[in-house]
């Protein structure tokens, strides 16, 4: 097997420069093409004009291309999932084009059903309002800040910093990633204590720095980078959704999150939707009102 000098050439630099046959690498040291190296940035390198490398161009342009499209599908395989039930609507041999391309038409497909429902979850806000890994790393800074410190200290009960951090951890220990339930501990100690007509400051002190960092963390300005990203995402499915064939039963949506995400993306989108509270200045929810429906006047005299 004789070796040749042939230059290697950047892989989608193609504009005109270089005819076939010739090899490419997704390499850039491999790179020895000057052309090449300019296109996309890279040093240039004295040897320009010929590096030696196996003469059998074809078989290494070709090994290339496959393991480009095994890369490919790699990377469907480890950020792409959909079900339906227990059953995966992907395959090992889906490219990422092909796996996306599967989900728009799935999707698409169902908001033409009958009776179709939505679960949000915190995933659907992630973009704008912290999961509860980092929520749960917001209040802890917060316990254990300065700030809480010199507030309890100037309370009239003087409350301890220190039996405050030990209160929340002791919850912490058995709920150490749920933010919801450490909460939920605190409020059923104060609903017992209110029973017996006693309070607990640290308790209530515990309460009220919690629902601040949550409310904090929830009220964003809309106006931001990351609000705006998932503001987009919500209104997109909505004007999908708005499409539907009117004749069919409305949408309900479903959301665990505490955000207005949803509000504000139909409020922009001038989309009617029902969620449960009165549109008077002092809003009540009523169940009731999910039974409800839209209608339009038509003029009699038409």
């Amino acid at each position: 097997m004789n070796d040749k000098k042939i230059l290697i050439h950047a892989f989608k630099v193609w504009d005109g420069h270089v005819s076939h046959p010739y090899v490419i690498s997704f390499i850039d040291d491999r790179i020895t093409c000057t052309h090449c190296r300019k296109v996309k940035g890279l040093p240039i390198i004295k040897q320009d004009k010929a590096t030696p490398v196996s003469g059998h161009s074809p078989k290494i342009k070709k090994e290339t291309k496959m393991s480009d499209e095994q890369r490919d599908k790699t990377l469907a395989k480890d950020h792409l999932e959909f079900k339906q039930g227990q059953d995966s609507l992907l395959t090992d041999m889906d490219t990422l084009d092909e796996g996306l391309q599967k989900i728009k038409n799935k999707l698409s497909d169902l908001t033409n059903i009958k009776n179709l429902h939505f679960l949000l979850g915190a995933g659907a806000s992630s973009d704008a309002i912290p999961a509860m890994a980092k929520l749960l790393a917001i209040v802890e800074e917060r316990v254990n800040s300065d700030q809480t410190k010199n507030e309890l200290n100037a309370l009239p009960e003087q409350l301890s910093h220190e039996d405050l951090k030990k209160r929340y951890m002791l919850a912490k220990e058995n709920s150490e990633t749920n933010l919801e339930n450490i909460l939920g501990t605190f409020y059923s100690k104060r609903a017992y204590l209110n029973g017996i007509g006693e309070s607990d400051g640290l308790n209530d002190y515990l309460i009220w720095l919690i629902e601040q960092q949550i409310y904090n963390s929830i009220n964003i300005d809309l106006k931001s980078e990351s609000a705006s990203n998932s503001l987009t995402i919500y209104k997109k499915l909505y004007q999908k959704l708005s499409l539907r064939n009117k004749d069919l039963s409305r949408v309900n949506v479903f959301t665990t999150n505490n955000d207005l995400l949803s509000e504000t993306a139909l409020g922009y989108l001038n989309i009617n939707y029902n969620n449960g509270f009165s549109s008077g200045l002092s809003r009540t929810f009523n169940p009731a009102r999910f039974s409800y429906t839209y209608s339009r006047k038509i003029d009699s005299g038409m």
